[in-house]
C-alpha cells in the first residue's frame, strides 16, 4: 500500500477541505434563513445538493491516482527513493490544488448564496464549476506522472535529476492554480448577474485564471515528457 503521507495528501486533504467548505456554505444558508426566511425557496435543497456534488468530485479525483499507485505497489513492491519522493510531491501538488478549488467554490457559493438558491442559480453555477477545471488538469498530470514512473515490469527506472524535474513541474502547476482563486474573487465583485453583460464579464474574469493554469499545464506536460 502507498505511504500514509500519500493517502493523506490525495484523499485526506481533499475530503477535509470539502467538509470544511460544506460547513461554510451550510452556515451561510443558516445565516441567510435567519435574516430573511423568504430568501430560501423550496427548491434550495436541490441546488445545494448540486454544489456538494460538484465540489465533491475533487475527493474522487484524488482517490483515482491513489488507487493506481496502490495497484503498482501491490505488484512491484515499494517504489525506489526518487519515485517515492516524486509521489510525495505529486500528492502535495494535488492537495494544494484541491484546497484552492474547494475553497474557491465555497467562497463563490456563499458570496452569491442569495442568487445561488434564487432566480440567478443558472448564472452562478458556471462560476462555481470553473475551479473544477484545475483539478481535472491536475488529475491528467497525475496520470502522466504515474505512466512515467511505472512500466510492465513495475516501477520504471528514474534518475534523481528526472524526478526533480518532474516534481518541479508539478509544483509550478499547483502554484498556478492560485490564479483561479484570484480571478474568482475579482469576478465576485461583478454584481447583477441577471444582466447578460455582467454575467459574461464575470465568467470571462473567472476563466482568465484558468488560462494561467493551462499555460502552466502545457509547460509541466513538456517537462514530464522530456524527463
Amino acid at each position: 500500500m502507498p505511504s500514509l503521507e500519500l493517502a493523506l495528501l490525495l484523499i485526506g486533504v481533499p475530503v477535509v477541505s470539502w467538509a470544511v467548505a460544506a460547513f461554510v456554505v451550510l452556515d451561510g444558508v443558516s445565516d441567510l434563513r435567519a435574516r430573511d426566511p423568504i430568501a430560501i425557496p423550496a427548491g434550495a435543497t436541490a441546488r445545494l445538493v448540486q454544489y456538494f456534488a460538484i465540489s465533491g468530485t475533487t475527493t474522487i479525483f484524488g482517490l483515482i491516482p491513489w488507487l493506481i499507485a496502490s495497484g503498482i505497489e501491490d505488484n512491484a513492491g515499494p517504489p525506489p527513493a526518487p519515485i517515492s519522493a516524486l509521489l510525495g510531491t505529486l500528492g502535495l501538488g494535488f492537495a494544494w490544488t484541491a484546497v484552492v478549488a474547494t475553497g474557491t467554490q465555497a467562497w463563490m457559493t456563499r458570496t452569491r448564496l442569495r442568487s445561488f438558491v434564487g432566480l440567478d442559480f443558472a448564472r452562478v453555477l458556471p462560476l462555481v464549476v470553473v475551479p473544477n477545471t484545475v483539478v481535472i488538469f491536475g488529475l491528467v498530470l497525475s496520470f502522466l506522472v504515474l505512466g512515467r514512473v511505472a512500466d510492465s515490469a513495475g516501477w520504471a527506472p528514474l534518475a534523481g535529476e528526472a524526478a526533480t524535474q518532474i516534481g518541479t513541474a508539478l509544483l509550478v502547476y499547483s502554484a498556478s492554480t492560485t490564479a483561479v482563486a484570484v480571478s474568482s474573487v475579482i469576478a465576485g465583485r461583478v454584481r447583477e448577474l441577471g444582466q447578460m453583460r455582467n454575467f459574461l464579464r464575470a465568467v470571462s474574469v473567472a476563466d482568465s485564471g484558468v488560462l494561467v493554469s493551462i499555460l502552466a499545464l502545457a509547460w509541466a506536460f513538456s517537462q514530464i515528457v522530456s524527463a
